[in-house]
């Protein structure tokens, strides 16, 4: 049986020897949600003509965008949680990943010796 896994953002991250932590490469998609919030009131606003189409985007704009911060806090206690975790001379990759079952990605990182530090989309909408 064949899963799939998807990555929307991803960040590396580095402890030297003298206990000092630095990121190294930081990506992330992007404001999906706030664009996608945006253009869909965009459209429902075009029901209520000029005025409609303006009180959509801004409606739009704020809701996507408290959703794309929400998920950027998350993000960022969870990358400090493996940070503290990892030992000098290391490196850590966080990766938000969308999987069907976690088997595929705990092969993968067994080949390497890799830690794997999850947080359940349940456990986040709870916070």
């Amino acid at each position: 049986m064949r899963t799939s896994s998807a990555c929307s953002a991803l960040r590396s991250s580095k402890k030297n020897r003298d206990g000092a932590s630095t990121a190294i490469k930081t990506h992330y998609v992007g404001p999906q949600n706030t664009i996608a919030a945006t253009a869909v009131g965009s459209l429902l606003g075009l029901l209520g003509g000029p005025v409609g189409v303006a009180v959509g985007a801004a409606s739009g704009l704020v809701a996507g965008a408290a959703n794309d911060k929400a998920k950027l806090r998350v993000a960022s206690d969870f990358v400090t949680e493996v940070r503290n975790a990892l030992t000098p001379g290391k490196t850590a990759v966080v990766a938000e990943i969308d999987e069907e079952s976690t088997g595929a990605v705990d092969e993968r990182m067994e080949v390497y010796g890799g830690t794997i530090f999850r947080r359940a989309l349940s456990s986040v909408n709870a916070e």
